[in-house]
């Protein structure tokens, strides 16, 4: 994009955000973009796709407006991203960044379609009010290796973690439903699953949503283990374990116990 094609897109974006029409001069839009203060997102967050490059936005990017328009980061070089107040992850977000590291996005409750597929350097992440992914391809071809969700609700939808040869725990602890086909496939490494839902099991309505994963274990409360082995779809697994034995604290809700579950990972 040339350089005037980046300054027109900036007008454009004031202009929007401030309902004047007049045209701008450059000296004029730092006074405008100090000016805004309501109608979402941050400046840098309003204004990305006018100065959008191939090498910008680059490094450690925080954002404290509550949404994300389109897919602004998507391919670019971050190492990580903090958004305090995002209440929605868009589709395609985060999409190949391959040096993305962490994410922190304590208020979003949704993500998008293929919001981090290809992101090759994620590590562990928490997503504490998440409640919906209705998209696919959530997480595919990620190198994220542990994904914990206190919100979820339901997993829907195709791919979410297909490819993803890192995952070593996927950890639930309301997820009510599973009606999601092939969530794992083409080779998903996914080793510990964890439902720690403890007021009935978590109901399974597809017969091939782990195809191409075989866990080493399925953590839930002990008193539902014996449910969980005669209930429909689930009762083809051998593999559930009393995810008491394996938290620090003994309960329920504990920390996995690292120690204790290390033998899965390896």
């Amino acid at each position: 994009m040339a350089l005037i094609e980046k300054l027109s897109a900036i007008g454009n974006a004031i202009r929007e955000k401030t309902g004047k029409e007049e045209l701008l001069t450059l000296d004029a839009m730092p006074g405008e973009i100090a000016g805004i203060e309501t109608g979402g997102g941050t400046n840098e967050n309003e204004l990305i796709e006018g100065l959008a490059a191939d090498t910008w936005p680059t490094g450690n990017i925080t954002l404290t407006g509550s949404s994300i328009k389109n897919a602004p980061f998507k391919a670019k070089p971050i190492t990580s991203i903090v958004m305090p107040n995002v209440t929605d992850i868009p589709a395609s977000g985060f999409q190949g960044c391959k040096q993305l590291q962490s994410v922190e996005a304590p208020e979003a409750t949704t993500i998008g379609d293929s919001a981090f597929y290809d992101c090759s350097s994620l590590g562990e992440l928490t997503f504490p009010k998440v409640t919906t992914m209705p998209g696919r391809s959530t997480f595919r071809r990620s190198s994220v290796t542990r994904l914990i969700f206190p919100a979820l609700n339901a997993l829907e939808n195709y791919y979410h973690f297909g490819e993803t040869k890192s995952l070593q725990v996927l950890d639930f602890h309301v997820l009510t439903k599973i009606t999601a086909q092939l969530s794992f496939p083409s080779g998903s490494n996914c080793r510990v699953l964890v439902l720690r839902k403890s007021d009935g099991i978590t109901t399974l309505n597809s017969g091939n949503a782990f195809n191409g994963v075989t866990f080493k274990a399925i953590l839930v409360p002990s008193a539902l283990i014996e449910t969980y082995q005669t209930a429909t779809n689930w009762s083809t697994y051998s593999v559930f374990q009393p995810l008491e034995s394996y938290t620090e604290d003994g309960t329920i809700m504990g920390k996995l116990d690292e120690s204790k579950i290390a033998g899965w990972l390896a």
